[in-house]
């Protein structure tokens, strides 16, 4: 593995454990896949940005609240 797929998957990791509950608890089930689980935790915050929004954990937890749902079908 190299060293930025190694420091990728420990960024995912850190946002998988500090938010994203639903994400990470439908990974572990295995409903949605790492890319689906890649694609919430990098894009979220993103566009965030992109909006000059505040991370909050409540506006987090609404978006996710409607992505999840949808990865697992996707």
């Amino acid at each position: 593995m190299s060293g930025a797929s190694a420091g990728a998957r420990l960024a995912r990791s850190r946002a998988l454990r500090d938010g994203f509950a639903l994400t990470r608890l439908a990974w572990l089930a295995g409903e949605i896949s790492e890319d689906m689980v890649r694609t919430i935790t990098m894009g979220v915050p993103a566009a965030l940005r992109r909006l000059n929004v505040a991370e909050s954990t409540a506006v987090v937890t609404a978006i996710e609240a409607q992505l999840v749902p949808y990865a697992r079908e996707a």
